[in-house]
Order: C-alpha cells, then sequence, then structure tokens
C-alpha cells in the first residue's frame, strides 16, 4: 500500500484533487453566472498553476488600477475579462517560465454587483443583484413602479446590444415565464410611462367623463373609449354616435357595426383630445285619424328607427281591418302613402317613421257604410269604389246564422235628403240566383241584418254606439230606443235628431232634456219604418297628446266649452303635462291657422285662461314632458305639423 504525503496548504490539496479530476473551478455553484461576469477592483480570485505551488496563489484581489500581482509574474491587467480570459491571459504569461502550464482561475469573492434600474420605479439607480436574479426581482428591489402597472412600458438592454422591451404582463403573471430574463452585472433597466391619449365620453354611457387611453401596443378605437365609460345604457341600433375632433371635425358613428365586429373599419382610431357624444335615438311621431280609424291617436316617442306598423300599434290598433284603411305620411311637404294591408304581413312593405312625421289615417275613397245586426263585425266600414252589397257584407266578417235565417234592409239617404227602405231576399242574394239583390253600395248606406221577422221595426243610424233596427211598442219613446242603440256618442248632436217617416215627412226632435237622470218623458210616440238620424255635432274640438283619453269633444249646443270643459272630457291631464304651454290651434275661413300657446293658470282680469271657451275647430294640444329649451321646440315644431294639416283641411 502506497501512503502519499502532500506537504502545503490545504485549499492547495483541494485544488489539486479538484484539477485532477477535472472539476471546473475553486468556487462551483457560482460557476454559471461568474463565467460570464467581468473582473473589476475588490474582486478576489484564486489562481492555481498545476505542480507548481510557489506559483499558485488562494486570494488574490484587482486593485484599483485593475490589476492583479502574481508570484513570479509580477503585474497583470485583468478588469473587464472574463475568468476564461484571465486565465489565458495568466497562462500566456506563464508561459515565458514553463514549457506548458496547466493554469485554474475562480472567483473567490466578488465585489458588489449591480443592475441599472432607469425611469418610472420608486428608487432608480444602480440596484445590488446576485446569481440567478431575474427582472422581477430587481424591479421589487427598486420599490416597484411610480405608476399603475398598465401604464408602463420597459426595454432591458446589455452591452451593446439594442434595448429589447419586456413583456411585463407576461412577467408578472408568471415567474416563471421565459419573459422574467435572468440578469447580469451592468445590463440596464429602462421603465417609461406608456403613452396615453385622453379621450371625452359625454352622453348615454354609464359613467361619462375623461377617459386615458393607453397607446400600446396599439392605438385606442371608439369601441376602447365606450368600453372604458361603462358601456352604453341602450342597445347599439337604439343609439347614436358622432366623433368630434379638434373642435369642429365630426365623423358620425356606426355604432351596430362597431359592436358587431371591433375589428371592423367603423371602429375609428382615437386621438388625444378627441370627443365621443353618445345619444339615445328619440323619434317623436304623431298618429292622427279623422274617422276614429284608430283608438288612442295622438304623440309617440319611439327609439330608432319606428315603421308605421310599430306606431300603430303604439296607439291602440286600428278600429277596422286594414284593408279599409288609407295611410299616408305627413313628412313636411312631402306625402308618402302606405300599404297597410300589406305592411302588417310583410315587413319589407313598412315604412321608416323619422322624427316630427304624422301617420294620417282615413278611409279610401269609395261609399263610407254601416253593418249592424247578425254581422260578424258590425261597424263602419270604407267599401272600395264600386262595392256591392256582397262585398260589403264579406268586408265586415259575413252574416252570422244562415241567409234563411235573416232579413236584410238597406236604408239609404236619397240626393234630396230623402232615405228609402231596400228590401233584400237574402237566399236569393246569396245563392246569386237574382242579381239585382247585389246592389252597388252608395255612400252612408245602412245595412241591417236581423234575425227573424219583424213586425214593426224601427232603424236607428248616426252618431249612436249601436245602430240597427229595432222592434218596438206603441209605448216605446225617441229616447228609450236611442238608448237601446248604444246611446249617443259623444259627438251626437241631440238637439237635432230627425225622424222620418214611411210617407216621407221628416221631423226635428230635441231630445236632449229627455237622456239625462230624473228627465222628463218625451210624448214623441214612434211609428213602423220610422228611420231615426242622430247627426253628429257639427262643433266640436280635437284634444291631443297629454291628456287620458284623447280625441274629439263637441261644444255643447246650448252653452260653451272652455279648455278646462275639454280637459276634463278628455279625462284629464297625464302625469307629466306640461299645462303652461297648451297649443290651442285654430283654422280661419280664409284657410290661414292661428297659433297659440297659453298657460292654464295665468290670471287676467280675475279670469283663469282654463276658462278660456274654445271655438268650433279648435285643437288643443297638450304637451308632456320637463320644462326646457329642446321640449318647447318639439312642442312649436308638433304645432307647426298640426297647422299644416289645419291648413290642408284634414283635420276639421
Amino acid at each position: 500500500m502506497i501512503r502519499v504525503v502532500f506537504r502545503g496548504p490545504r485549499w492547495m490539496l483541494a485544488a489539486t484533487l479538484l484539477g485532477a479530476t477535472g472539476s471546473a473551478s475553486l468556487l462551483a455553484p457560482r460557476a454559471a453566472w461568474s463565467q460570464e461576469a467581468t473582473l473589476g477592483p475588490d474582486d478576489v480570485i484564486a489562481v492555481q498553476v498545476a505542480n507548481h505551488p510557489e506559483m499558485s496563489a488562494p486570494e488574490i484581489m484587482v486593485g484599483g488600477n485593475g490589476k492583479i500581482a502574481l508570484p513570479l509574474v509580477g503585474d497583470l491587467t485583468v478588469t473587464g475579462l472574463t475568468l476564461a480570459q484571465t486565465k489565458t491571459s495568466i497562462t500566456q504569461a506563464l508561459r515565458k517560465q514553463l514549457r506548458n502550464p496547466m493554469v485554474t482561475v475562480a472567483l473567490v469573492r466578488g465585489r458588489a454587483r449591480q443592475v441599472i434600474v432607469l425611469g418610472s420605479v420608486t428608487r432608480p439607480g444602480p440596484v445590488d443583484v446576485k446569481p440567478g436574479d431575474h427582472v422581477a426581482d430587481v424591479l421589487a428591489r427598486a420599490g416597484g413602479f411610480t405608476l399603475p402597472a398598465d401604464s408602463v412600458s420597459a426595454t432591458w438592454t446589455r452591452g451593446k446590444m439594442a434595448p429589447k422591451t419586456l413583456d411585463l404582463p407576461r412577467i408578472a403573471a408568471s415567474p416563471e415565464d421565459k419573459a422574467n430574463i435572468a440578469l447580469l452585472p451592468g445590463d440596464v433597466l429602462n421603465v417609461v410611462p406608456v403613452p396615453v391619449s385622453r379621450i371625452t365620453v359625454a352622453g348615454e354611457v354609464n359613467a361619462p367623463g375623461a377617459v386615458s387611453m393607453r397607446r400600446s401596443p396599439r392605438e385606442p378605437r371608439v369601441f376602447d373609449a365606450i368600453l372604458g365609460a361603462g358601456n352604453l345604457k341602450a342597445r347599439p341600433e337604439e343609439m347614436r354616435g358622432t366623433l368630434t375632433r379638434s373642435g369642429s371635425k365630426k365623423a358620425d358613428l356606426n355604432l351596430s357595426a362597431i359592436f358587431a365586429d371591433s375589428t371592423s373599419a367603423d371602429n375609428l382610431t382615437l386621438q388625444d383630445g378627441d370627443l365621443l357624444t353618445l345619444e339615445i335615438i328619440q323619434t317623436n311621431v304623431s298618429v292622427v285619424s279623422l274617422d276614429n280609424l284608430v283608438k288612442a291617436p295622438g304623440n309617440y316617442k319611439f327609439g330608432a328607427d319606428p315603421t308605421a306598423v310599430s306606431a300603430l300599434v303604439q296607439s291602440g290598433g286600428l278600429t277596422v281591418g286594414p284593408d279599409n284603411v288609407v295611410a299616408t305620411i305627413r313628412r313636411g311637404s312631402q306625402i308618402i302613402p302606405i300599404n297597410l294591408e300589406r305592411a302588417v304581413y310583410d315587413p319589407a312593405s313598412d315604412v321608416k317613421m323619422r322624427d316630427g312625421d304624422i301617420l294620417l289615417l282615413a278611409y279610401p275613397e269609395g261609399p263610407q257604410i254601416t253593418l249592424t245586426g247578425a254581422i260578424a263585425r258590425p261597424g263602419i266600414i270604407r267599401a272600395k269604389q264600386g262595392a256591392t252589397l256582397i262585398d260589403a257584407v264579406v268586408t265586415a266578417g259575413g252574416l252570422t246564422f244562415k241567409p234563411d235565417q235573416v232579413r236584410l234592409t238597406i236604408l239609404r239617404t236619397m240626393p234630396d235628403g230623402k232615405q228609402i227602405t231596400l228590401g233584400i231576399d237574402p237566399v236569393a242574394l246569396w245563392d246569386l240566383r237574382d242579381l239585382s239583390q247585389n246592389v252597388r253600395m252608395q255612400e252612408g248606406d245602412l245595412v241591417v241584418v236581423n234575425q227573424g221577422a219583424v213586425s214593426q221595426t224601427v232603424f236607428v243610424s248616426g252618431e249612436v254606439n249601436a245602430p240597427g233596427a229595432f222592434e218596438t211598442n206603441p209605448k216605446d219613446s225617441l229616447p228609450e230606443v236611442i238608448l237601446r242603440a248604444g246611446g249617443p256618442t259623444k259627438l251626437a248632436y241631440l238637439t237635432q235628431v230627425s225622424v222620418t217617416r214611411r210617407d216621407g215627412s221628416t221631423q226635428i226632435v230635441d231630445v236632449s232634456p229627455s237622456l239625462g237622470v230624473n228627465a222628463p218623458k218625451l210624448n214623441f210616440p214612434l211609428q213602423q219604418g220610422d228611420i231615426v238620424v242622430v247627426p253628429a255635432n257639427p262643433n266640436r274640438v280635437l284634444v291631443m297628446n297629454a291628456v287620458t283619453t284623447p280625441g274629439y269633444y263637441p261644444i255643447p249646443s246650448s252653452g260653451t266649452l272652455t279648455i278646462g270643459d275639454a280637459l276634463l272630457a278628455a279625462g284629464g291631464a297625464r302625469a307629466g303635462a306640461k299645462l303652461k304651454e297648451v297649443a290651442i290651434l285654430h283654422r280661419n275661413p280664409d284657410g290661414t291657422v292661428d297659433e297659440r300657446l297659453v298657460s292654464l293658470n295665468y290670471e287676467k282680469n280675475g279670469k283663469l285662461a282654463i276658462d278660456t271657451p274654445l271655438r268650433s275647430g279648435d285643437v288643443v294640444y297638450v304637451p308632456e314632458g320637463k320644462m326646457g329649451p329642446s321640449k318647447f321646440t318639439e312642442v312649436t315644431r308638433t304645432v307647426g305639423g298640426l297647422g299644416a294639416l289645419l291648413r290642408f283641411g284634414t283635420i276639421f
């Protein structure tokens, strides 16, 4: 057994053994970092020359001049050299004395090593680093950002290489990500604020105001700014938007296209100082019927792109079938016809309404006919030109009994004012055995269909709620028969009721005193075949918009109708009605229209404006909504539209 005795320091024995086995250095744990680092003043290295301990040194400090002093070699400059480069330099110096020197160089103790952190951090400047430090470690050691993390960007520079942008979101999300680069002494991190654009978003968004938008990694767009302001308060198709730039340049925004595809060209790029204005679209449309063809005429507010059919639905719907209505849209001086019958089932035939449009409904040009009795849809229809009795009955839904179970009569007013009765054979009519029974209808015809035979019949027509033929007895009076006909309508002119006898004579009867509660009985017996006509009161006013029941209201035949009376008859003003801006319009005989705004609480000479008497043909328009210049403009615009209708003579 051979015993080896080594005479020398223990560190050299370790170095010798490591060198013999081919290990990397005296300080293996630091090798990965130290091999890339460069030496400088205050670094301490170990130099081992194999088999020459007299030329080796366990600790040599790099001096302030950047040199080390080696035994038997002298001073050698090592500042700026890596360990590998230092080994090469020492090896070359020793070749003057040794044939093939074997040199090992290791870092024993390094000086403080630093990375420079610049810009928007709490403690900018040099930051000490140690092996294994990464970007996140150094930024944390620099105190973190002085701005929100999403408002900064950072670059990394090493030596002479070009700066590289760091992916800060990835680094923050996962420190293990490869974006979190391992740093070396001398590296430079530069943290700078991300350029931002300040955009003002005004109008119907959830958080209006100034929005700061990052200009990296791309310039902000309209969609980004709207989301930054809390998003829209309504659906994109119900809103309009404008982009204002430099105080004067404006562009309309296609919000529907932007929200459908944020990558589309409609999603405009924004600049610093831009203003986005978002509004909910409001379209004011008036629905007017001259013949009570709609249940609730008046002024209605819609969102974007209302149509004629949607306006009819909002106003309660038609009181007759769409085939019996002629509809037009008055848009300023333009008149646009609508085929309602087709628009109901074909949306492509519907017409979009605009702000200020007036939808006017009237009967078609043709005879107006009243059908009553055993009819599927009794009431008034406007037949087509040249319509026959069968056409009229079919339009009203047909008979509710078989032809041999009814009696059919036409009450007709002749050009000279006399009324005649035409008896029709329903069986011959329906079987087409006698074409003469299918008479051509005329304006004002009253078609009465009764089940079975009636021994004595009185015909009631005109302004009653259920016109038709009624079986009477000698004790029935004229007011009783009118009440059996559903009573007078609100437009009935009760002082001028006419009764035409079978001999052609006509009497005018005032039934108004006999229709009230506890009213005296009118002594006017009826006879077989009497024709009772309750005419419409020619003196009436139209009350519109913010009232409970808009419509026409008569002026009493004896007495007056004040503004207050008209509002009371219309059920009173609705909540939000602007009673200080009630519009009164009147058409003069020369065709001009008087227009005035009245404050109902105004008092003059001891009299309130609400007690002002109305004239026949007046239109009372009650606006609604909060007071303000915009609403006043709306009232005057609507008043102007109604004034145009009055000038055309289409309301009265």
